[in-house]
């Protein structure tokens, strides 16, 4: 997109910087957007006692292809058409570990009205740099531990049960990992949603499919999420604690250079390049200080640099270039020793 196309639509009380990348802290007070925030499954619960064919029809009209991929994909249940609907429904709303955690949620979150205000501020910046971009409508859900985040064309879901806090006991009780249960709390909820939301619309589609092209599509992400939620610390962009973030700082030259050494870049062996992808206890082959991930913090600061480097360059122009490769010459990125 060229910087005429990625301002047009804004109003003339912006300036051409909006659209530039030399400040994350832009005014988006004047940036209108259709924001809708839901509790479905509040609304859910009205079928607990009663699954009318009537109450079923509210629920499709308010929610359309969302409710259908939370029966079909994030309970299981099969479709609303089905002949058993109302026994699969009634079966999951009145299970006695699902009414706990509902409430549990109901809780824990018993005013959503701070974290409406977070997504609507976080879209409004979204919209600012991606005017042409349709905004997701919010909604929230319980999954039975089945899943954070649900994305459709539309709607960008969220599931609160996953978000109740690094001491909620259901998790140890299921044996989570601490690493993964360290950020299931709700201050990182409107940050993995962004992301989320981002990663369905600006797809990985390197013709390279390595080590590189995903690190780097990683950093891009990371990258333009700064720019959404310019005051959050990136401690809860990032999804790496200040310790772990002092570290990777620390140790830039040394894990670039076991990168190069280990020819790892352009390696497109799936089983080795999730290890420094994914979140883990730490990033094996490193030492037991390092956080998993590594890659991805790698890709960011790349991706910085090339930003850095080539000030002209926009972040709608950055998630859509495709060329890892191009990223990594033109960043000229040389870790801090």
């Amino acid at each position: 997109m060229t910087l005429k196309h990625a301002c047009k639509f804004l109003t003339v009380l912006f300036t051409i910087s909006a659209c530039t990348h030399n400040s994350k802290e832009v005014d988006v007070s004047e940036v209108k957007i259709d924001f809708q925030f839901s509790r479905f499954e509040l609304d859910l619960q009205t079928l607990k006692s009663d699954v009318s064919p009537e109450r079923v029809s509210i629920l499709e009209k308010k929610y359309g292809v969302f409710f259908e991929r939370f029966n079909q994909n994030i309970i299981q249940i099969g479709s609303s058409k089905r002949a058993d609907y109302a026994t699969n429904i009634s079966s999951f709303l009145n299970d006695a570990a699902i009414q706990t955690v509902f409430a549990d949620v109901e809780r824990e979150f018993a005013t959503t009205e701070k974290l409406g205000e977070q997504f609507e501020d976080a879209l409004k910046h979204y919209k600012y740099y991606f005017p042409d971009k349709l905004i997701p409508h919010i909604s929230t859900f319980i999954s039975g531990f089945n899943y954070p985040l649900a994305v459709t064309d539309s709607v960008l879901g969220v599931g609160l049960d996953m978000y109740l806090g690094k001491n909620y006991n259901y998790y140890k009780l299921m044996a989570m990992p601490q690493y993964q249960i360290e950020y299931m709390r709700k201050e990182y909820i409107v940050t993995d949603a962004m992301r989320s939301w981002l990663q369905t619309e600006f797809e990985n589609n390197d013709a390279h499919n390595n080590l590189l092209s995903e690190m780097i599509f990683q950093g891009k992400l990371l990258y333009t999420i700064d720019y959404f939620m310019p005051t959050q610390p990136d401690s809860i962009k990032m999804e790496f604690s200040a310790k772990q973030l002092s570290w990777l700082e620390n140790s830039e030259a040394s894990i670039w250079k076991y990168f190069i050494d280990k020819n790892l870049l352009y390696s497109t062996r799936f089983s080795e390049n999730i290890k420094y992808i994914n979140p883990a206890p730490f990033t094996a082959g490193m030492p037991k200080e390092s956080p998993g991930r590594v890659g991805v913090w790698v890709g960011y600061k790349i991706v910085s640099a090339y930003m850095q480097n080539n000030a002209a360059i926009t972040i709608p122009q950055l998630m859509q270039e495709k060329n890892a490769q191009k990223i990594l010459n033109e960043s000229h990125y040389k870790p801090k020793k």
